[in-house]
């Protein structure tokens, strides 16, 4: 029975230490997958500051363009108002002379209708 026991214990402690074996593996793999991850992790860094870096310039560039474009756009819109102002100080008088006799005449027409005033 003691012989039964030691080759119980000893078949144990052959599949415990292949067990540890196997775990230490997949530690191992685990440790090197990690570090393989952990490197491209640092290249694909690298890549994207030389891919900002090259860029840079042509963003620069394009910024540079849009700056010029609404320079000019302040004077387009400059010119605009003081066309519209222009406009509207030439037409306005017009127009409001053109209501109030409208409305006059109006006014006129419903009081003499209404007996008031006589034409």
């Amino acid at each position: 029975m003691n012989e039964r026991k030691l080759s119980q214990i000893r078949n144990l402690v052959i599949l415990l230490t292949a067990l540890v074996l196997v775990l230490g593996g997949i530690v191992v793999s685990q440790g090197q997958q990690l570090s393989d991850l952990r490197q491209s992790m640092m290249d694909m860094r690298g890549e994207s500051k030389t891919a900002v870096a090259r860029l840079e310039p042509e963003l620069d560039r394009r910024l540079k363009g849009l700056e010029t474009k609404f320079d000019g756009i302040d004077g387009k819109m400059q010119a605009a108002q003081d066309k519209l102002f222009a406009r509207l100080e030439a037409e306005l008088p017009k127009v409001l002379d053109r209501y109030v006799k409208k409305k006059g005449k109006e006014i006129v027409e419903k009081a003499s209708s209404l007996g008031g005033i006589r034409k």
